[in-house]
């Protein structure tokens, strides 16, 4: 990052030094073409009336003078050309200076891509989870409680339906026709966890936060989503709680749940979004056991 700094650096230094060296001939040629018309003007008065402007020592013939007028009135006339040259000329070197470098084209390349990547695994990735826990429950129960297996099949086919949804809302982010979910509507939250209960996760949920900003909104949403897809994960079956509460300028996210030590590493790329999405809004993050139940806590501050 520092090696990019000092070479965009260096190019803002050549973008100045030329523009100190060229703007005098700019000037130059904008004040020539909008006194154009009294340049020739007078030109035009010397050659008709020698003495108007003083005693001349040379003699010019009428015809010579009207020649010289024309033919210096012809030369003016491209001016207008020649600044605009100059002015795209000046733009198009100002794109190569002071735009983006391949250095920085690469980082923002590799910094979006990493945004579709997390964008991906927080909502799809979310969302197969469900799918494969409810999955997971019809089948146990297939043959003992066929009602319940086919309610299974048919959260099963709206969780599928959702997915390729989202998929779709995630292609038209990326195409710039889409805003990312979330945001400062809490009954986007309510609803992810309305689906976890349909997918039969057991969540209990507090839910006492309204008028979030935007970016805060969306980060409480996938952090909530991504420790719910933990949890089906690596504890199903287990009571989930989900607490979302605002205070002394902040707002804090608890998600916690039952588990069994040997089966829940408390690793993977789930809780590494979630600790990176906390640093980028400037807020802290716990993660692990605590009182016999992993636990997920970020406090994400209302004002940066």
């Amino acid at each position: 990052m520092t090696s990019l700094l000092d070479v965009r650096a260096v190019r803002v230094l050549l973008w100045a030094l030329i523009r100190v060296a060229t703007a005098p001939v700019v000037l130059v040629l904008v004040v020539v073409r909008a006194l154009r018309p009294f340049i020739v003007l007078i030109l035009l008065l010397v050659t008709l009336f020698p003495g108007t402007f003083g005693d001349q020592d040379a003699e010019i013939s009428w015809l010579e003078g009207l020649v010289c007028v024309v033919v210096l009135a012809l030369m003016l006339l491209p001016l207008r050309r020649v600044l605009a040259s100059l002015a795209g000329w000046h733009l198009r070197l100002a794109g190569r200076l002071l735009g983006p470098g391949p250095g920085e084209l690469a980082l923002a390349r590799a910094q979006e891509q990493l945004r579709i990547d997390q964008e991906l695994h927080d909502s799809i990735g979310h969302m197969l989870s469900m799918i494969v826990v409810q999955a997971g429950a019809g089948a146990h129960v297939f043959d003992h409680d066929p009602a319940f297996a086919r309610q299974a099949l048919a959260t099963i086919e709206q969780r599928g339906r959702a997915a390729l949804g989202e998929l779709d809302r995630i292609i038209s982010g990326i195409q710039g026709h889409a805003p990312p979910p979330g945001g400062d509507d809490p009954a986007a939250l309510t609803a992810l966890i309305d689906g976890a209960r349909q997918a039969g996760m057991a969540v209990t949920a507090s839910i006492e936060a309204t008028g979030l900003p935007p970016a805060i909104g969306r980060g409480v949403h996938r952090i909530v989503q991504e420790a719910l897809t933990n949890a089906a994960k690596h504890a199903p079956g287990r009571p989930v709680t989900v607490e979302v509460g605002t205070g002394s300028g902040a707002v804090t996210v608890r998600v916690a749940n039952a588990f069994d030590a040997p089966a829940f590493p408390g690793h993977g790329h789930g809780l590494a979004s979630i600790r990176d999405r906390v640093s980028l809004l400037g807020g802290t993050v716990a993660i692990g056991p605590a009182g016999g139940r992993f636990t997920v806590r970020a406090v994400l501050p209302l004002e940066s």
